[in-house]
């Protein structure tokens, strides 16, 4: 711990790096590995199929296994990369990268001691409960990274009380509520 709090920014910053891309590589490998689950499979079967107006209204078939903005996002995905497992998953590792670098940014808010900015990060990023989310097609791990965007903006809000900072926070909190 002594050695953590008395290493530079420098060290700090790659450190803080060598996390980020663990928990990255770790997710996106899940993605690949694992298998289709069947509520991937039926979101991809009956949703995604749909109009994005139906899909947005719940027009047809009203189902809860229905996280709308992650259904839309799966559906144009596979339509410019095609159907694979993978492509259907890559709305969730978008939510897992928003994830980390929200907080990374809120980590560095935190505090000013490496070694708590360090201890924070690994407690978010290995949190199991949050990495099943984010390797799965569900909209759970998308609107888990748009709200902690939300945070983050809205903690800049607070701190510099700029409307754009604000508007951000909103967006990102609405969107999260469509990816949930």
């Amino acid at each position: 711990l002594f050695y953590l709090r008395r290493m530079n920014q420098k060290s700090e910053n790659w450190i803080i790096r060598a996390i980020v891309a663990a928990f990255c590589l770790y997710i996106m490998l899940r993605a690949w590995l694992l298998p289709m689950t069947v509520d991937e499979s039926a979101t991809a079967i009956n949703h995604v199929p749909r109009l994005v107006f139906d899909t947005l209204t719940y027009q047809k078939e009203a189902n809860p296994n229905n996280h709308i903005l992650n259904t839309i996002l799966i559906k144009i995905f596979t339509g410019i990369f095609g159907w694979h497992h993978f492509v259907v998953r890559l709305p969730v590792l978008l939510g897992g990268l928003l994830f980390a670098w929200a907080s990374v940014k809120l980590v560095r808010k935190l505090s000013d001691q490496t070694w708590i900015r360090v201890f924070t990060l690994v407690m978010l990023f290995g949190n199991l409960f949050l990495l099943e989310f984010f390797s799965l097609a569900r909209g759970y791990g998308l609107a888990i990274g748009l709200m902690t965007c939300a945070m983050w903006y809205a903690w800049r809000f607070l701190e510099s009380n700029e409307r754009k900072a604000m508007r951000w926070s909103f967006l990102f909190a609405g969107l999260a509520v469509y990816a949930n």
